[in-house]
């Protein structure tokens, strides 16, 4: 039933405060473009960490965004990251998804982070990481250590 799953995202985001809850994709300003979904009508809403948080983590590399989607009736949280994807950004990313790892950690977070979980790096334009590089390897770690999806040029909710 996709109303408890409504309920529970919205709960676990309210409650993850300073979070604020926003219908569907509303939350997402920067990239909205890339992220898509299968079925509109299982977007359960959104929250924008990044601007939520900037008051109580002011010197904090934050992530962008977290979507609530219904699969399989299960609840999913997204949390999307919408950036430059160069070799030059693998070590800032890296450093939000820490971010993110010790924010998800917070007490006021523990319905969030109960929740099925995926990490998503949405390259805000062109993908240029070349193979071989120590900056491929360091983004490799950070798929493996992270679970960081990406960087992808659109992402599709499903």
């Amino acid at each position: 039933m996709r109303a408890g799953h409504d309920r529970k995202f919205l709960q676990a985001v309210r409650r993850g405060a300073p979070l604020t809850f926003h219908k569907g994709l509303q939350a997402i300003k920067e990239g909205r473009p890339r992220i898509r979904a299968r079925n509109s009508s299982c977007v359960l809403g959104s929250a924008n960490i990044e601007c939520d948080c900037r008051t109580k983590h002011p010197n904090c590399n934050l992530w962008d965004y977290v979507i609530g989607y219904s699969r399989k009736g299960e609840p999913i949280a997204y949390f999307v990251e919408v950036h430059p994807a160069g070799s030059s950004n693998v070590g800032e990313v890296e450093k939000k998804a820490v971010w993110l790892v010790s924010f998800l950690q917070e007490p006021q977070n523990v319905q969030l982070r109960a929740l099925r979980r995926e990490y998503h790096w949405v390259a805000s334009g062109g993908i240029h990481i070349p193979p071989g590089t120590s900056q491929y390897r360091r983004l490799q770690k950070l798929r493996g250590k992270h679970d960081v999806q990406g960087p992808t040029k659109l992402l599709l909710l499903t």
